[in-house]
């Protein structure tokens, strides 16, 4: 999970940023971090959550959370146990589903 003053700062914010890149599930800490801002979104209407999906699209964190979900299978199949894992596919499928931004369509000059 967060660590508290993390957990702090998303439940004192009225909007979270999440920047979301092609290396963003290769960190448990982003990862933890995303669940904490989706799980107090959940609880607390008011919060916005904006990503940011940076030289990548959605379907692209699509994939992610399904190399999450592969992984998953493969060690822990058979088993129903609350793994990070779990927790972090749910995040990754539910953000895409906000509306964002991503750099793909911004022009640089």
């Amino acid at each position: 999970m967060s660590r508290p003053e993390v957990t702090q700062a998303i439940e004192e914010s009225s909007i979270s940023v999440v920047i979301l890149s092609k290396d963003y599930v290769s960190s448990s800490k982003c990862l933890d971090e995303l669940v904490e801002i989706i799980r107090w979104r959940e609880e607390n209407l008011g919060n916005r959550v904006m990503p940011i999906y940076y030289e990548m699209g959605t379907s692209d964190v699509m994939k992610q959370a399904k190399t999450i979900g592969n992984r998953l299978v493969e060690t822990y199949l058979g088993k129903v146990v609350e793994k990070p894992e779990l927790r972090w596919m749910r995040a990754l499928a539910y953000i895409v589903n906000i509306v964002g931004e991503s750099s793909q369509y911004w022009f640089v000059v």
